[in-house]
């Protein structure tokens, strides 16, 4: 036997299949998706009429959101997090975690702003509803649309240093 296994994303190393922090990653990352999800769900709900109980759903589901990504860079810039064993593998492919090292800050001063958008929301009524909803939605998008660009170089690099495609999971 040559030390590769079998799995459904095709032929790698047993190193890659049998990683600790790999699968450390795709726990947290099916996990980061979810509350993703959920957060769009929330945030596409009426609105209208139901102002109060809109943003308190919104602000639950950014709260779960921030505590994901909080577990995925701890799994992933940890001292026995992903990006070391990368590292150690490949480290051709040190921009690349640079990369995704510093997009962790953004993403995470990207949900600090829009937890202070909505905390000012609250904070000063609903008097102008409407645009103040239209707003935080927006901004709601925006930290969605980030994290799946995100998610999806994080599985960029670890396929280029594992030939492993951890996927979307569901």
């Amino acid at each position: 036997m040559d030390g590769r296994k079998e799995t459904a994303a095709g032929t790698v190393g047993t190193a890659a299949a049998d990683s600790a922090p790999l699968e450390t990653v795709r726990r947290r990352r099916a996990g980061l998706r979810r509350a993703m999800l959920d957060l769009e769900q929330a945030s596409s709900g009426a609105a209208t009429g139901r102002e109060t109980r809109w943003l308190e759903d919104v602000q639950a589901q950014l709260d779960e959101v921030d505590a994901r990504l909080a577990s995925h860079i701890a799994g992933t810039e940890g001292e026995d997090g992903l990006y070391t064993e990368v590292l150690e593998v490949s480290p051709r492919l040190a921009n690349a975690v640079n990369r995704l090292r510093a997009e962790h800050d953004e993403i995470t001063a990207a949900v600090t702003a829009l937890r202070g958008e909505i905390d000012q929301v609250v904070a000063h009524g609903l008097d102008d509803d409407a645009v103040s909803l239209a707003a935080a939605r927006e901004s709601i998008n925006r930290l969605i649309a980030r994290l799946v660009r995100h998610r999806q170089q994080g599985a960029d690099l670890v396929f280029q240093a594992y030939a492993l495609d951890i996927g979307g999971e569901t």
